[in-house]
């Protein structure tokens, strides 16, 4: 955690000055610096998920996270870059989608990783599953859910 901070920091203060230095600067247009930071944007995305894909590969698994995030985020990615290329189509103007690079990218970088997990959890390493030692009392490979154990005891065994 140490290391991040310090990462951090210096991204802060390296933004910052260069922030700085490019607002004094003549000339200067504030869509150009929401451009910067919609293609900032679209690197962090792609920092995000590399290492997740790394992990899974490493591991042989996708166990410990939930598929549902990633079924989201894919929907939110189709129909956002669905929507720039509707809006295209019914305007008869391509190039909305060229003048909009960030929204177009954000779409179509969550739809590719979105894939790639999917490929992961349902394809590539479906099969894995976690190997947890049985609880005190309980015999190996018994899938009794908690709430179901506790109910069938009496209230003395339950309380603490």
């Amino acid at each position: 955690p140490y290391i991040a901070w310090v990462m951090r920091g210096i991204f802060i203060v390296c933004f910052g000055y260069f922030g700085l230095l490019w607002v004094s600067a003549p000339g200067f247009n504030w869509l150009d610096f929401l451009y910067l930071l919609s293609y900032i944007k679209i690197l962090v995305s792609l920092i995000k998920y590399v290492p997740q894909v790394i992990l899974n590969y490493q591991r042989k698994s996708t166990v410990g996270w939930s598929i549902w995030n990633v079924l989201l985020d894919f929907s939110g990615g189709l129909l956002s870059d669905l929507q720039l290329v509707l809006d295209c189509a019914d305007m008869g103007d391509w190039t909305g989608i060229t003048g909009n690079l960030a929204k177009f990218g954000l779409g179509f970088v969550s739809i590719l990783f979105d894939v790639i997990f999917m490929l992961q959890h349902y394809v590539l390493y479906r099969n894995d599953s976690l190997v947890v030692s049985p609880a005190e009392g309980e015999t190996e490979g018994e899938d009794v859910p908690v709430i179901e154990r506790i109910g069938g005891l009496e209230e003395e065994e339950v309380a603490l």
